[in-house]
């Protein structure tokens, strides 16, 4: 149940700023895209990155909580196939799915930057690829927290990390998780 969001492998659904928090539960995701628009940004703000993120974008936003959400065939040129949060609040997710995301650089479904606490719980990845950090990149933020997440089939192509890469973060703890040809 609930709604499903396409866009078509043309553009992200959701892009967040200004200490902005975002809430999504019980939502589709199906073949978002993170490519650069320049006919939609606006030069006198500057935003990195506006390539990554294929669904959900987050710069300088609050808090970002998803539960019961899945993410199917979303990609970015950049980083984060699905998800891409950067100088932002604490990262929430809970019996989110991802399948079949992709990302040029880091983090096939989700990239991390410079927030805060990330914490993942029943969150299963499948079949996501990236540069480095297959599935998950975490880099410069706060603690990592994995509960019953579960990875199969992913896989970075030149980088560290197949299925998660974590690196200048807090502290890190993976309970009950299961890794599967990665």
């Amino acid at each position: 149940e609930g709604a499903t969001l396409d866009g078509g492998k043309s553009s992200k659904m959701f892009y967040v700023t200004g200490g902005c928090s975002l809430y999504l539960g019980v939502l589709h995701f199906v073949d978002g895209r993170g490519d650069f628009k320049p006919h939609l940004a606006r030069p006198s703000v500057a935003r990195p990155q506006r390539s990554s993120g294929g669904a959900v974008y987050a710069y300088q936003a609050g808090d970002i909580a998803t539960k019961d959400v899945s993410f199917t065939g979303c990609d970015a040129e950049d980083s984060g196939g699905a998800v891409s949060v950067s100088d932002s609040g604490d990262v929430s997710m809970e019996g989110v799915s991802f399948s079949e995301c992709a990302a040029g650089d880091g983090g096939g479904a989700v990239i991390v930057e410079a927030s805060g606490d990330v914490s993942m719980k029943g969150v299963s990845f499948s079949e996501c690829t990236a540069g480095a950090g297959g599935a998950v990149y975490v880099s410069g933020s706060g603690d990592v927290s994995m509960d019953s997440a579960r990875f199969s089939e992913c896989t970075a192509d030149y980088g560290p990390g197949g299925a998660v890469l974590v690196e200048d973060s807090g502290d890190v703890s993976m309970d009950s998780a299961s890794f599967s040809e990665c």
